[in-house]
């Protein structure tokens, strides 16, 4: 019986530990990023204050922060909220001492933050190029933010077509946004978010195809595995 393929589009950087999370579960997986992602250094005009709070949501910030951290030591000793388990130890590994809380989503470490007594009065968040959204919240609840570029993503060119599949998996609302531009036309009917942020991008996208969207409870390949294990492969209607 030829196993259902399920086309991996990210996390961008990670595709095979996900690949593999779905090949151990039966699964053909198809690595096939939709975004270029191109991690930037700090400029060295880039002038900052040292913050209350660092909030880093994807592992492509996480090389940005640490080159700012040689400029200013201090910032190794601050208490960091991140979304994603991987950047945690990426960020112990290279000395960061501070208090570390994780989040499976921006949306729960924003508002977290903005329900903390007190808030923190200034926080740096790296970023990448296509969402200032975690910005705008933290500013609406009293903060200030530093958000300087940390990394940029460009959607994978057009000329090339994406392979049949039963499922595709999208890992950030760019890669939402690059399939709706290009490829959707393609006639897969089912999708698999990495997130709350994704699932939602999936939703709201009045050009996408599917009729069966789900996301996972966390952004883990774990949480991967286990989640194809239950997708209903019937016809969808």
């Amino acid at each position: 019986m030829k196993s259902a393929r399920v086309l991996v589009t990210g996390p961008v950087g990670e595709l095979d530990e996900w690949c593999a999370a779905a090949r151990g579960v039966g699964w053909e997986a198809i690595p096939w990023p939709l975004i270029v992602i191109a991690e930037l250094a700090p400029e060295p005009a880039f002038a900052f204050v040292v913050p209350e709070h660092l909030c880093i949501t994807s592992a492509h910030a996480v090389g940005f922060l640490e080159e700012l951290a040689v400029r200013e030591p201090a910032l190794r000793a601050l208490p960091c909220s991140i979304v994603g388990e991987r950047s945690v130890s990426r960020l112990r590994a290279l000395g960061f001492r501070g208090e570390i809380e994780w989040f499976a989503s921006a949306e729960l470490l924003g508002a977290e933050l903005c329900a903390r007594a007190p808030r923190p009065t200034r926080v740096l968040w790296p970023r990448g190029d296509k969402s200032e959204e975690l910005a705008r919240v933290l500013r609406a609840a009293g903060m200030t933010v530093d958000d300087p570029i940390a990394y940029t993503n460009r959607p994978r060119a057009a000329d090339e077509q994406p392979p049949e599949c039963e499922l595709v998996f999208f890992a950030s609302p760019s890669a939402v946004r690059a399939w709706s531009d290009a490829f959707a036309e393609h006639p897969v009917q089912r999708a698999l978010a990495i997130g709350s942020t994704t699932f939602q991008a999936l939703l709201s996208g009045k050009s996408l195809p599917f009729s069966d969207i789900i996301s996972l409870p966390e952004p883990t390949s774990s949480s991967f595995a286990v989640a194809l294990q239950h997708i209903d492969l019937r016809p969808t209607p």
